[in-house]
């Protein structure tokens, strides 16, 4: 039985609305005003809120503020109920997040027909939740261990072997700890890269979080991407292979630390898949509606099918060519890329190298 908490200062509206939900349903919590409205809130977690616009003491539109704003409460549907006239404090409420509005006097069937509308559109959202959740798990319980294990037997067999040698020389030290190293940086990055993976998919299943994430805004955003694009080069020592043209002066809705991290999976697959030798050539400019950025090498590519089959956890060709953590870099960059509104293409041959481009929408004018 789905439980809606009303908020209203006037008792007659309370009742009414109480007694109609109560006959078609639904448990009811009431409330007389904004701040008890709160409280109910948080302790009893409600189906669905109704809440006046206008109360004495903590408003309507103060009152879905603080509901949006506290992590507890910010998923609860919410309908805003509004007075003839009070346009401009509807449009208000709907840009705090209100889920709807009913504007006074409204029949009774509106109200339960914009209630089941706000209810059946929830579990829409929870079992979406609920499915990317459980092939997060699936993920994790196939692939993960698997992952996690090859870097972890390297640095342990490293260490194992240096420990035999009862007097090793400084080359045995040298040698030995050089793979430990590499691989505890490998198991370093594919955690860092779970992570993220892993916070895509919470934000996607947050749609407060999600429209917050989105209304970052990045000045300058060439700086990040020269910078990154450089830093992985010296990490592959193949600075000399980096070519790369990037505007200044572009602006996207875009958070800094996401952005690098697109840049650092792309350049490093770009390197990682290429000769010493052959160009990587990365590209940022202003197409207008935003940022686009291409990362392109001459590596060996891969077929059309292949590009198709990419996404978390794919590592095409493995046992030729090693490619570790290669599929899930790929998904980490095309998640944050589509997380913040924006596309992602992949274009390869093989033989002849790929190519990565992706778009990030500009921030609203007068942003």
């Amino acid at each position: 039985m789905p439980t809606i908490l009303i908020i209203d200062d006037d008792p007659h509206i309370r009742t009414v609305l109480a007694e109609a939900l109560t006959v078609n349903g639904h448990e009811v919590l009431t409330a007389d005003d904004g701040s008890t409205g709160l409280v109910l809130a948080r302790e009893a977690h409600p189906d669905l809120i109704l809440c006046d616009m206008v109360m004495e003491g903590l408003d309507g539109l103060s009152t879905l503020k603080a509901i949006r704003d506290d992590p507890g409460t910010a998923s609860i549907p919410l309908i805003i109920i509004t007075g003839a006239g009070e346009a401009g404090g509807m449009r208000r409420a709907m840009g705090l997040g209100a889920n709807d509005y009913l504007e006074k006097p409204f029949r009774i069937s509106d109200l339960l027909e914009s209630v089941q509308a706000r209810l059946a559109q929830q579990q829409i959202v929870d079992r979406e939740v609920q499915e990317r959740l459980q092939e997060l798990r699936r993920t994790i319980s196939l692939a993960l261990p698997h992952e996690l294990r090859t870097p972890l037997t390297s640095i342990l067999t490293a260490a194992r072997l240096l420990a035999r040698e009862d007097n090793p020389g400084p080359v045995q030290v040298r040698r030995f700890s050089t793979l430990i190293a590499e691989a505890g940086e490998r198991l370093r990055h594919l955690l860092e890269n779970f992570l993220v993976f892993a916070q895509v998919e919470v934000f996607r299943a947050d749609p407060q979080a999600l429209a917050e994430l989105r209304g970052v805004v990045l000045r300058e955003a060439g700086t990040f991407v020269s910078s990154t694009a450089i830093k992985v080069a010296m990490v592959h020592d193949r600075f000399e292979d980096l070519e790369f043209t990037v505007d200044g002066g572009v602006s996207a809705c875009v958070d800094s630390t996401y952005l690098v991290r697109i840049i650092e999976e792309l350049v490093d697959n770009a390197f990682k898949f290429s000769e010493p030798g052959s160009p990587v050539r990365v590209e940022m400019r202003d197409h207008g509606a935003g940022l686009a950025c291409t990362v392109s090498d001459r590596g060996r590519g891969m077929p059309r099918e292949d590009v198709r089959r990419l996404g978390a956890w794919v590592q095409l060709d493995r046992r030729i060519h090693e490619q570790q953590g290669a599929g899930l870099g790929l998904a980490v960059a095309r998640g944050l890329v589509e997380l913040h509104g924006g596309t992602l293409e992949v274009r390869s041959a093989p033989g002849e190298g790929t190519t990565v481009t992706f778009t990030i929408p500009a921030p609203p004018s007068g942003d």
